[in-house]
Parts: C-alpha cells; structure tokens; sequence
C-alpha cells in the first residue's frame, strides 16, 4: 500500500457545469446556472474516477459485471463509503500566483464568514458583529435544549450605527481570512469579499435544444440555455486526499493525467500545485489561534457543507445550530458552550451516483460560511489547546459518515473578547 497525504489542483480545460439536484426538463426550465463550487460529493466522483483510470494493469470502465464491480470497489470503495483511513478535503477554489518575494504558490479561496458585515453607505466597507446580551432564547439560529431552558444565546449582529449593514457573501483570499479568523477587528475593504474570486466567472452561456429520442431532431419550443464556469489561466479547484492506496495506483496519480468534471464530462488536468500560500498554511495548522487560559469565545467556521440534523448534542448539551457536532472530540474537563449560530440559507444537495445508475438522495445542508460563536471553558490551558486543536481542520459538523468526503470541514477563528497567548 501506498501512503499519501498530498494537495490536489485541479485545473479546467473548458467551461464546466455542475447542475443543482433537482429536474431540468426543456420546455418547463429555460436557464440553469452552474453550481459554485462543487460539492464534496462530486469532488470525490473526480479523484475517485481518477484513481481507477490510472491503475494498472487498466480497468475496463465499461465492465459493469458484478467481478468488475467488485474490483473497483476493493480499490477505492463504493459510492457511500470510503475507504478505510481515506480522508478527502475540499474543494474550494485556487489560482496560483507570485508573492512579493517571487515565490510562485496556491492561494485558495474560502466562503465569506457570516459574523463580518457589509454596511451599506459610500465606501461598502466590511465590519465585525458585536454581542448584545438579551434573556430571549431565540436571537439567533439557536434554539432551547430538550428541557425548555434557554441555551444562553447572544445576539450578535451590526453595530446599530451601522444602518442597512447586511451578513456578508461571496468569497475572501487566504490573506483576507487569516486576518479574520487571528482576531483582527479592523474594518475590510469593499473589494476584500468578492460574489465569486476574480479569476472565475459564470457568464458562458451555452444554448441547448432538447431532441426528438425517435427522429433525434430538435423539438419545437425546447430551446434552453447554461450558464457555465469559466476559470482563468493558472486557476481551478484546490482539494487534499490522504489515504493508503492500492500498489495498482500510483503515488502521483491524482497529480497528472487529464480527467473529466461536470456536466458532459469535461476536460480538466490533474496537476501536482505549487506550495500552498503561507497564510492558508497557518490556517491549517491553527498558528493564528490565541485566547484567554481560563477560557474564552472562539468562532467555529464552516468551509464545507454540513448536514442539517435535528438531534441534540449528549450530556445536556443544547442544540448545535440544527447540526450534529461530535462531542467525543471534547476534552473531558472541558466545558464548551455555543452562544450563537449564524447559518445561511439551508442547500439541498444530491446528485447521481453513476456506479449504481441511481439518484443519489437529497439532503439539506447549512452552506459554507455559517459560523458558530462557542464559549471554551477549562482550568488547564493545555485543554483548551487540545479542543482547539480537534476542532480546527477537522471535519466535527454533520453526518459522521460524511466527514470523510470532505463534509463539515471547520477552521477555528478567535471570538470578540479572545486574546492574550498563543495556543497552537
């Protein structure tokens, strides 16, 4: 077996389309807009795929015999479960770039986090939410636990000087959220969050007509129209993969060759990135995170989707903002409470799984950028350093058994009133 922990980039060689889980019928739907980004879910259809064409002796992908199944199976799983050790990360998008010292790396972007703020005057300048203390149980997405006692949620939102300020969207370069998430409470830029990264835009539209199955001709008033993804030179899809593979596939097989992504199956290469930007690294590792010793406000931040599920945490713990958060992950001696949920409007997701020649099953999700305001409570600071540490660039949120395709991928960001030594 063969182990590896290596960052992907994954870069179109055309327009792409990544379609919405629902029916698009001709005639009843005239304009569809690419998905941005893809989900994990079709992020690991592309490495997946990837890994059994590179595998050798060759698979016949064409074989869909039971033995064939099988094989493919053994090699890189099934369409539910990946295999054991696997962990996938991403995708999120990357552009690849030289920084003031000439050094060429991968910059990924990241969804706008929903605690910053867009006031609406001349400037459009980006602010930090502020906490103010209520007794209503229901100021934001949190609700009360099983018993009926108020979970001692916080309004969080705009300053009230700030009129017409609104949660932000879009998307923010590393830099941008390495600042964000150390703590830095200095007010952003208009242009430090973009509605999709500079080097992407969803304006190629690609008419389509529906065909006659019998004469294979245009049918009458069955006109319609895609709005496809184009990426610019030198930028594409940012994912990470580690796992043991089979001595069939080769250690760089995700990191050369052409694949096929989206609708219609279109060109992408498959290229072994450049280093990842130093800012993203820090995220990763967790080298901005500080805060107070005896405990202190941290928000949990969400990259990637999470699933929406209604039960509640153990112990007594109140609702985790309508998802599901593994609290084996917490320390024992460790306290942690959520004072404030701030979710987007729920997605559904879904899709087809090719290998069964099947819908996949829709689901809800919270998107990414929703973000959790917890109180980390401990009398031992090394504690509070090992729950930082399990909840930042881990996959804590959602469905367990969707963690591993890359699911509820989380980065930790200092709270309003957290400061003082370095934790990680």
């Amino acid at each position: 077996m063969n182990t590896l922990n290596t960052d992907l980039f994954i870069r179109p060689l055309e327009s792409l389309f990544f379609g919405a889980p629902k029916p698009f019928n001709a005639g009843e739907s005239h304009h569809a807009r690419s998905e941005f980004p893809p989900s994990p879910m079709t992020m690991q259809g592309i490495i997946r795929s990837q890994l059994l064409r590179a595998a050798t002796p060759p698979l016949d992908l064409d074989d869909w015999s039971p033995a064939a199944r099988k094989e493919r199976a053994d090699l890189v799983g099934d369409s539910d479960r990946l295999p054991q050790g696997w962990q996938l990360k991403g995708p999120l998008p990357a552009t690849i770039q030289k920084n003031a010292q000439g050094e060429t790396s991968l910059y990924p972007w990241a969804p706008a986090p929903r605690f910053l703020y867009r006031v609406s005057d001349r400037q459009q300048r980006i602010v930090h939410g502020e906490i103010f203390p209520t007794d209503h149980p229901a100021c934001n997405d949190l609700t009360s636990d099983p018993s009926g006692a108020a979970t001692g949620a916080l309004l969080f939102g705009p300053s009230p000087e700030w009129q017409g300020a609104r949660p932000l969207t879009g998307w923010v370069d590393s830099q941008t959220l390495l600042q964000v998430l150390s703590g830095n409470r200095t007010p952003l830029p208009a242009e430090a969050a973009l509605a999709l990264p500079h080097f992407v835009r969803n304006d190629q539209r690609q008419p389509g007509i529906a065909l006659d199955r019998k004469s294979n001709t245009g049918q009458d008033g069955m006109l319609y129209l895609l709005e496809h993804l184009r990426f610019r030179p030198e930028s594409g899809l940012w994912a990470n993969f580690s796992g043991s593979l089979a001595e069939r596939i080769g250690q760089d097989a995700l990191q050369r060759g052409i694949g096929a992504a989206g609708r219609k199956g279109r060109l992408v290469a498959m290229e072994e990135p450049p280093p990842l930007a130093t800012a993203w690294r820090d995220l990763l590792s967790g080298r901005h995170l500080g805060g107070d010793a005896g405990g202190s406000l941290f928000w949990l931040y969400l990259l990637t989707p999470a699933r929406l599920d209604g039960e509640t945490g153990s112990g007594g713990l109140p609702p985790f903002g309508r998802v599901r958060l593994r609290w084996e992950i917490i320390p024992t001696g460790v306290t942690v409470r959520c004072r404030a949920a701030l979710t987007g409007p729920p997605i559904t997701l879904g899709g087809m799984d090719t290998a069964r020649g099947r819908s996949r099953p829709n689901y809800t999700y919270l998107p990414p950028g929703s973000a959790w305001l917890l109180e980390i409570i401990a009398n031992d600071a090394a504690l509070v350093r090992e729950t930082l540490e399990n909840l930042n660039n881990t996959h804590p949120l959602g469905d367990p058994e969707e963690a591993r395709f890359g699911f509820g991928h989380t980065l930790v960001g200092i709270g309003p009133n957290a400061q003082g030594e370095k934790y990680l």
